[in-house]
């Protein structure tokens, strides 16, 4: 159940980000930004990148 809950406040917290950030982002900086956030607030790393994967986010293994 704590990973459930987990990925649970890591998407909440990504929309909650995402709808804060300036429209005019390229895709690539929005997802730096968004995983750059969600670390800092203490989410895995490999969790914040399959969840902006799962948006359909860019992400850096993705090779940009």
């Amino acid at each position: 159940m704590g990973g459930e809950d987990e990925s649970a406040r890591l998407k909440a917290a990504l929309e909650k980000k995402r709808r804060a950030l300036p429209a005019g982002l390229t895709p690539v900086s929005r997802s730096r930004k968004l995983f750059d956030h969600l670390v800092r607030r203490g989410f895995d790393p490999g969790a914040v990148r399959d969840a902006l994967r799962e948006k359909g986010d860019p992400t850096d293994d993705d090779g940009i």
